[in-house]
């Protein structure tokens, strides 16, 4: 399992919550609150058009909607 710390040291540009519904906007907010500045992170997995805009207040810089859509 790879860790923050592991994914942003090999390259990536940005991390996903998945699932976000197992945590919360609020989960979210706390882990940007400790990740370097500027680091994307998308909320995938339990995000839908009712509570994006919950998502996005929390800093989500992106969302992943799947089964939302049908």
């Amino acid at each position: 399992m790879w860790s923050t710390g592991a994914a942003l040291g090999a390259g990536a540009h940005g991390l996903k919550l998945f699932p976000a519904e197992a945590a919360s906007p609020g989960v979210l907010k706390a882990q940007l609150a400790v990740l370097p500045r500027g680091v994307p992170m998308l909320a995938v997995g339990g995000v839908n058009p009712e509570n994006l805009g919950e998502w996005v207040a929390a800093g989500a810089h992106g969302a992943g909607l799947g089964s939302a859509l049908y």
